[in-house]
Order: structure tokens, then C-alpha cells, then sequence
């Protein structure tokens, strides 16, 4: 948890140049579960589809090549956790998922000898949230594991929003800078009992993110002000400029106001009007340390 901790912290605080590709001049970034994935053949655009080495593929979690048939250039992949499997052929505009025949809007195709897959295609093929940054040149691909969807589900909401805090992060938001050093000290926020969607804030800037099977979605950031501005929801006092759409919350927020270094997180609760009360504190050193607010269920 401290490593996806520090991925959301730090959220809040070549290519092959081809005729065809859409933004030849810029490299494009694969990001597999907050995991930068690198190879000696960079991902490229091309007819407005991204595609990727076929080798990458095997940075999604419990994908793998099953078999490539250089002669007859036909790639089958598996999912070891499902066990389906993926049949595609160069240049062939149709595919086979298990038994079923699907239809793609561009091929997998041969670079310079190399195997170049749609990315989108396959990756939702599997059941993964895929994403494209245009302002970063990223595409996300995030895949959840069959406990993580579980523990989702948990009726325990604490372990439910722990669990969304481990998931994979997808922002399609071009990045925002604060204005502050928030030095070890992060406020999360969470709809009254609920776990599908939680804010958190530090270095000046406040990000809210929505919950999918498979990856916390970034909808909305704003550098927060500390001079009160007429435009600010209740759970902020000011707002300097946002990125995305703002959430609607009509609900109370329950809060964790947490000092890394003291090892204390303040708790309590903010209502819609905008009043604060305070719970109490309690030792926490992270976010994997996050514990139940017994006031919630009252």
C-alpha cells in the first residue's frame, strides 16, 4: 500500500516516426497499473489507433503469449487467470475470443519486422480499463485482481476503500501544479459510506477519482486557494483554478487529516453546509493504516 500510496501522492502533488501516425513528433508513454513500461520498439499511433510491441503485452497481469505462428503471422493470446484466449492475424480485420468473432477497427500489423498490436482492442478484450492522456501522450491500462474485485464488494467499508486506494490510477486530466509544500501532511475525503469515490488533497492541489472494477479514475483537480473564493465547493475554502468536471456531492464527507510524520490522522466529518466536526485522532501512519469512523454508521 505504501507504493500506491505514494503513486496517488504523487498524482495529487523514442517513437517510430510512420507516415500515417497521427502525432509522429511526440513519444507516447504505456502505463501498465501505474507502471511505466518501456521496450527497445516505443508505442506509435497510427489511423488513430495506439499500438504496442507485442511483448508488452505481457505487462498486464496474467496475460501472456500463447503461441505466434511467424509463417501464417497468426498471434494467440491467453489470460492465465480466466484462461480465454485471443486469436488475431496480421493485417486481418477480425479476431476470435474463444469461440466468438469480433471485429476490430485496425489490424494487428508489422513494423520493420516487429509485432505491433492495437492496444485498446486487446486490452479491453481481457476486461481492463484502457485510457488515452492526449495532453501526456499516455495510454493507462489498468486490470484489477480477482480479489481486488472482491474486496470491492466487502460490506467492511473500510476494507472496501482500502481496496480502492490500491487500484491502479487512469487520468486522462492534463497535469496541474500547486502552489504549496504540503510536507508529509495528505487530507482524504470519502462520501458518507461509500467507497466508490474519494478525494484526496495535498501540495495545494485536490484530486477527486471515481471507482471502477478496475482503477481509480481521475474526473477532477483544482489548486486550492487558502482565501475564500465564491466558486469553492463546502469541503474547500478556495479554489485558484480546476482541470476535469467538477463532482457533485450531496452528501457529508468523512475526513483523514493525516501528518506522516507525526504518525496522527485527525478524523471527523464536513457537511454539505460546510461545518466541520471533529472525531477525535488516532495513530496512522499511511493510508493502508486507514481505520472505521465509528460516527459514520450512527
Amino acid at each position: 500500500m505504501r507504493k500506491i500510496t505514494g503513486v496517488l501522492i504523487a498524482m495529487v502533488c523514442c517513437m517510430a516516426l510512420l507516415p500515417h501516425s497521427s502525432q509522429a513528433a511526440s513519444p507516447v508513454t504505456l502505463d501498465i497499473n501505474n507502471q511505466s513500461v518501456s521496450s527497445h520498439i516505443q508505442p506509435i499511433i497510427q489511423n488513430n489507433t495506439t499500438y504496442i510491441p507485442m511483448r508488452a503485452l505481457e505487462q498486464i497481469d496474467g496475460l501472456h503469449i500463447q503461441t505466434w505462428y511467424n509463417n501464417t503471422k497468426i498471434l494467440t493470446i491467453q489470460d492465465r487467470v480466466s484462461h480465454s484466449t485471443l486469436t488475431l492475424q496480421v493485417n486481418q480485420k477480425t479476431a476470435t475470443r474463444n469461440q466468438t468473432t469480433l471485429t476490430l477497427e485496425q489490424p494487428v500489423i508489422l513494423v520493420n519486422n516487429s509485432l505491433l498490436v492495437p492496444m485498446r482492442f486487446v486490452a479491453e478484450a481481457f476486461g481492463c480499463d484502457v485510457a488515452w492522456n492526449a495532453s501526456t501522450r499516455t495510454v493507462y491500462v489498468a486490470r484489477a485482481s480477482s480479489t481486488q474485485h472482491s474486496q470491492l464488494q466487502s460490506s467492511n467499508l473500510t476494507e472496501a476503500r482500502i481496496v480502492a486506494l490500491h487500484l491502479p490510477i487512469i487520468s486522462t486530466l492534463p497535469d496541474i501544479q500547486g502552489t504549496e509544500n504540503s510536507a508529509g501532511s495528505i487530507s482524504l475525503y470519502f462520501p458518507k459510506n461509500m467507497s466508490n469515490a474519494f478525494f484526496i488533497e495535498g501540495d495545494g492541489v485536490i484530486s477527486y477519482y471515481r471507482i471502477t472494477d478496475n482503477s481509480a479514475q481521475l474526473q477532477w483537480q483544482a489548486v486550492v486557494s487558502k482565501k475564500a473564493t465564491a466558486n469553492a465547493p463546502f469541503y474547500i475554502k478556495g479554489i485558484i483554478k480546476e482541470n476535469g468536471k467538477r463532482p457533485v456531492i450531496q452528501t457529508n464527507l468523512m475526513y483523514y487529516y493525516l501528518s506522516t510524520h507525526a504518525g496522527l490522522a485527525q478524523y471527523g466529518e464536513i457537511s454539505t453546509s460546510g461545518k466541520t466536526t471533529i472525531y477525535g485522532e488516532k495513530d496512522m501512519n499511511s493510508l493502508d493504516e486507514l481505520f472505521p469512523i465509528e460516527q459514520e454508521t450512527k
